[in-house]
């Protein structure tokens, strides 16, 4: 066990065989403690246990709810509009573009850009010589080709929960 430090006071005890009676009433009180902390520790692996296997049905509905939202709102996007999202008395579904550049070039893609686009490539490079992807979206497909790019589109679906119509 390690060595506690104690502050110095004036000392209640008046012989070895008491100092060797507090040693052994320390060591139960340490017992005793750690004993608590073992037992509370333990209740508390079974309480996040139990809340655990409790919510999980709830996790599940709502990842279940939520796929279900999707299906339904892409079976219906015309319904949509010209519209992002739609608002409903509980929350609002939408739709959201969100733009991916990937830079498939092999070789060296800043040499690339550098050569392809001269002057005009340090528009195209962050600081620390990578392709600066926010720049080369604004490229047309023409010109990200040569440069061993290619543009994606994707839509992903989001929700809002409006908490007060719950009330």
């Amino acid at each position: 066990m390690a060595r506690k430090k104690v502050t110095p006071r004036a000392s209640s005890i008046k012989s070895w065989d008491e100092a060797d009676a507090s040693m052994k009433r320390i060591a139960e009180i340490e017992r005793a403690i750690h004993g608590k902390e073992s037992s509370m520790n333990a209740k508390m692996d079974a309480m996040k246990q139990g809340y655990a296997d409790e919510v999980k049905p709830l996790q599940e509905e709502k990842e279940s709810k939520e796929k279900d939202l999707e299906a339904f709102c892409r079976e219906h996007r015309s319904e949509f509009g010209n519209a992002r999202s739609k608002q409903l008395i509980f929350g609002k579904l939408s739709f959201r573009d969100s733009v991916s550049l990937t830079i498939h070039n092999a070789g060296n893609p800043v040499a690339a850009i550098k050569k392809m686009l001269g002057e005009k490539a340090s528009m195209y490079l962050t600081t620390k010589e990578s392709p600066n992807k926010e720049a080369l979206e604004r490229l047309p497909d023409t010109e990200l080709a040569p440069l061993g790019c290619k543009r994606s589109r994707k839509e992903t679906f989001g929700y809002e929960i409006n908490w007060e119509s719950l009330s």
